[in-house]
């Protein structure tokens, strides 16, 4: 509607704004119809309408533009970065710098040169942590996977493993994991990793499955990444809503992976916080394969024996495995309950 509305030049910033969400939401649908792509491109049409300057607004417009032609393989993404050049506003350059080489590496992953690509999106994630730009880091996220997704598209399950561990992209990716949930530690993801394949061999599973656990467990918290500092830090007990928001980690980090074909790793994920008596979430369900419940309580066990728990205190483990076999029915199968307990009397855990 803003087409036919004579507007206050004073608030073209915020029509930037709505206008630049807008453009957000069709960016996000995978396959836009040509109805859509013409609604997209009168968007970006409209932004020049309202005027020039160097607000975020008209930086983040810019920064769009130069997006779009990024993922068509144009290289007129270049022209419109050009012009963002001459800022030298701190706050906005923290959004430029970091956004400006992710935009490159996305039209080189695009052009099929990934090598290039990749080493474009290693040095956009080290920007943005010198910029201290923590939104990018999550954009910056999901365009790595989206470049993994194009690289290894023709890999089998365990070559798509080996290449995304092997990538200095990864160890990033558990960096900013840990920085960003200081609740737990750095040291969380890797051991609810040495723990699942711990428990996974106790069991007898096949080699497959052990290195599915291992996976898994290192990135059983990505999603993490799209919830709010000051909600995953929060030093008083979670609220309702609080609560709501903490819920959608599995789901976004099931989406990451799924995103690069990686189903099984995906799905134990998404279920890590279920549990067999259906008290879990997402989605309170009780039919859990063992891949699940072997990553939920490897989570489970190393955050609650973490000394760098905040507002409950940590428990030894033979208080936590008593817990755990207290009551009916048990948030685990009595099999899985039964290796971890072997894993501690072993000193495995």
């Amino acid at each position: 509607e803003f087409e036919n509305v004579t507007i206050d030049r004073k608030y073209h910033w915020a029509v930037r704004l709505i206008i630049n969400n807008y453009i957000d939401s069709l960016f996000h649908i995978e396959d836009r119809t040509e109805e859509e792509e013409n609604k997209l491109l009168s968007l970006f049409e409209l932004l020049e309408t309202q005027g020039e300057g160097t607000s975020y607004a008209v930086t983040l417009s810019q920064l769009n533009l130069a997006e779009y032609y990024a993922y068509k393989g144009d290289k007129r993404y270049k022209d419109v970065l050009k012009k963002l050049h001459h800022i030298k506003d701190r706050e906005l350059v923290r959004h430029i710098v970091p956004a400006s080489t992710r935009i490159k590496a996305i039209y080189y992953s695009r052009v099929g040169n990934f090598k290039k690509s990749l080493i474009l999106i290693l040095e956009s994630l080290k920007k943005s942590e010198y910029y201290g730009n923590t939104l990018e880091e999550t954009i910056l996220m999901e365009s790595a996977m989206d470049i993994f997704k194009r690289v290894t598209a023709q890999f089998s399950a365990v070559q798509k493993r080996k290449f995304f561990t092997d990538t200095p992209i990864f160890k990033y990716l558990l960096k900013v994991q840990a920085v960003k949930d200081t609740y737990l530690g750095k040291e969380h993801a890797k051991n609810v990793s040495i723990l699942a394949r711990r428990l996974g061999e106790i069991l007898g599973l096949e080699e497959e499955e052990l290195e599915i656990l291992e996976f898994a467990g290192l990135l059983h918290d990505v999603g993490k990444l799209y919830i709010p500092w000051f909600t995953l830090n929060k030093i008083t007990p979670l609220d309702d809503e609080d609560w709501e928001i903490i819920k959608i980690h599995p789901v976004k980090g099931a989406e990451m992976l799924e995103n690069l074909g990686m189903w099984r790793e995906a799905e134990a994920v998404r279920n890590h916080h279920e549990r067999v008596d259906g008290s879990g979430y997402p989605l309170g369900k009780s039919e859990l394969n063992i891949l699940d419940e072997i990553v939920g309580i490897s989570d489970l066990f190393d955050a609650a024996v973490s000394p760098s728990r905040r507002y409950k205190a940590h428990k030894s483990k033979d208080e936590l495995i008593r817990e755990l076999l207290k009551g009916e029915p048990f948030k685990f199968s009595a099999v899985v309950l039964n290796a971890l307990g072997q894993a501690v009397d072993k000193g495995l855990a």
